[in-house]
């Protein structure tokens, strides 16, 4: 199907897929290019941040497990265009299973479980006349008079008014050149999964109080041209609601995700998804190598929350307490409606790590 080097992603945005085999088969590559080093990155955000912290070289050498064989593969669809889709689930039975396993008392979870999407979008729709996009017709209502003109303020009939309309309106099918092509990833908690993922999650914490869990919150998605934030705000309450939601969860996002909605009007540092408990700064993140990410976040705290462990804090609730307390309260506004969140300060977080409790 046209595919160069299937290891790289330049390699992969070459190929053209005519069938669902083929269709499923670039997607799971695109999905292995996007995913094949994210562990390995989430373990040296652990490493790098007990440098920073000031914990010394490899002071944490953490029961590493891949989740590889939770990864099942959906079925392919495409849209009018072209453009395959496959749902990627995260098995919560398969999760359960390996944490069972694991003797580590804080886990980190920098992905999510349950339904979430890839799209390859190498076909699209174009206007076929772009010249005539600052071409338009006019068109005049004085009470029952109606006068039409064309760009040059010359006047033409309502047919003609009709035409040239339509004709701006015309598109085509192209193929885009593979620099033009993109990869995206629905995040699962950024689509109608949203709650049944979470639900997933909470229901493992649940099955295992006497764990920890520091897990990533979302990230933000390009979909079919828009972008979709991931929010769990109302899934939380639900959870809540219905006693799922246990002392032992902790969500972990990032701030520093440009123009998100009304906060860029007032607050810079937008957060990346909504609902989680502790927002870690990009700028943070960049210091140690890392760009902003819930799945660089997770592992961050979940380093800082260890520490506590062995400073201390005995119960998930003294934990939670130590970590909020390395915070600095933010608003945000949405509309008329004042949002408060929680960012992590690192420099609280060092002073707090270097001090054991009395």
């Amino acid at each position: 199907m046209g595919i160069g080097d299937p290891n790289t992603l330049d390699g992969l945005r070459q190929g053209e897929p005519e069938t669902k085999d083929q269709a499923k088969l670039l997607l799971m590559l695109l999905f292995i290019n996007q995913y094949q080093d994210h562990g390995r990155n989430v373990f040296e955000v652990m490493r790098k941040t007990a440098d920073f912290l000031g914990l010394g070289r490899d002071p944490y050498n953490p029961n590493q497990v891949s989740i590889a064989s939770a990864v099942k593969f959906g079925e392919v669809e495409f849209d009018e265009l072209g453009n395959p889709t496959m749902q990627v689930n995260i098995s919560q039975e398969a999760v359960e299973k390996l944490i069972s396993q694991n003797p580590e008392s804080i886990i980190n979870m920098s992905f999510e479980l349950g339904e979430f999407s890839v799209t390859y979008e190498w076909r699209e729709k174009k206007l076929k006349y772009p010249e005539m996009a600052n071409q338009g017709p006019s068109k005049t209502s004085i009470g029952e008079t109606t006068s039409y003109k064309d760009y040059l303020g010359n006047p033409i009939t309502e047919e003609k008014y009709r035409q040239i309309s339509e004709r701006m309106d015309e598109t085509i099918e192209v193929t885009l050149d593979p620099t033009e092509r993109d990869v995206e990833f629905l995040d699962g908690y950024a689509s109608e999964h949203a709650y049944e993922n979470l639900r997933k999650l909470a229901q493992i914490a649940k099955k295992h109080p006497e764990k920890m869990f520091i897990a990533a919150g979302g990230n933000p998605s390009s979909y079919k041209g828009e972008t979709r934030i991931p929010d769990i705000t109302e899934a939380r309450i639900r959870l809540e609601q219905e006693g799922l939601w246990g002392n032992n969860l902790i969500m972990a996002g990032f701030t520093g995700y440009p123009g998100v909605g009304f906060e860029s009007a007032v607050q810079y540092e937008t957060r990346g998804s909504y609902g989680s408990d502790i927002y870690v700064s990009s700028n943070n993140l960049q210091v140690i190598g890392y760009r902003g990410a819930s799945s660089y976040a997770t592992p961050l705290i979940t380093m800082i929350g260890r520490q506590l462990v062995l400073n201390g804090s005995k119960t998930h609730n003294m934990v939670t307490e130590e970590l909020l307390k390395m915070t600095e309260v933010k608003e945000a506004w949405s509309g008329p409606e004042k949002i408060e969140y929680r960012v992590l300060s690192q420099s609280r977080a060092k002073e707090v790590v270097a001090s054991p409790l009395p």
